[in-house]
């Protein structure tokens, strides 16, 4: 499948949902190398793991994508591959919406993708609920909040915050002039 898509102009593929695993993941990689005109990738639930989301990521981040929405939830992708994802988004300048929810993320890849976030500067849409925000990535989130302008939508939902982690978000709430939940 990934070769028939090769030299398409494919704007948004939506391959959730299927058992794809690593293997899938590595068959995917040749197109999302050269895949410039992909704005949309929704690539949930398909069983990657740390091995798959690496190898997404690596692949998101040697090639040219302009990606405007990735959605990469549940898929188990834990720390070494939520720190792939972060080296992914440091390269994807246009993104409006990152979801990574349901994937075990815990401090050292939560701090990837959240320090990586401060570079997308139309960043509209974060959903990281049910993984953990905890000390340090609680207050790169505080520096993402006061740096995304454009941010419309978080969804924070049990990340195991606490009093000093909801300090962070509180602080960086403050300076906000209008919040819609």
């Amino acid at each position: 499948m990934s070769d028939a898509l090769i030299g398409k102009q494919i704007q948004k593929l939506d391959i959730s949902n299927n058992a794809l695993g690593p293997s899938g993941a590595l068959a995917l990689s040749d197109f999302l190398l050269q895949a410039g005109n992909l704005r949309v990738l929704l690539i949930n639930n398909c069983g990657l793991g740390i091995d798959g989301v690496t190898t997404i990521s690596n692949s998101l981040k040697s090639g040219t994508p302009n990606l405007e929405l990735w959605a990469m939830s549940r898929n188990r992708a834990e720390n070494p591959g939520a720190v792939k994802i972060g080296e992914a988004l440091s390269g994807l300048k246009k993104l409006k919406e990152l979801h990574v929810f349901q994937n075990v993320i815990r401090l050292e890849g939560m701090v990837a993708i959240v320090t990586a976030l401060q570079g997308c500067p139309d960043l509209e849409v974060l959903d990281i609920r049910d993984n953990y925000v905890k000390g340090e990535a609680a207050k790169e989130m505080g520096v993402l909040i006061d740096k995304s302008k454009n941010l419309k939508c978080l969804n924070l939902s049990d990340c195991n915050m606490e009093k000093e982690e909801n300090e962070f978000l509180i602080k960086a709430f403050e300076v906000l002039k209008y919040f819609f939940f």
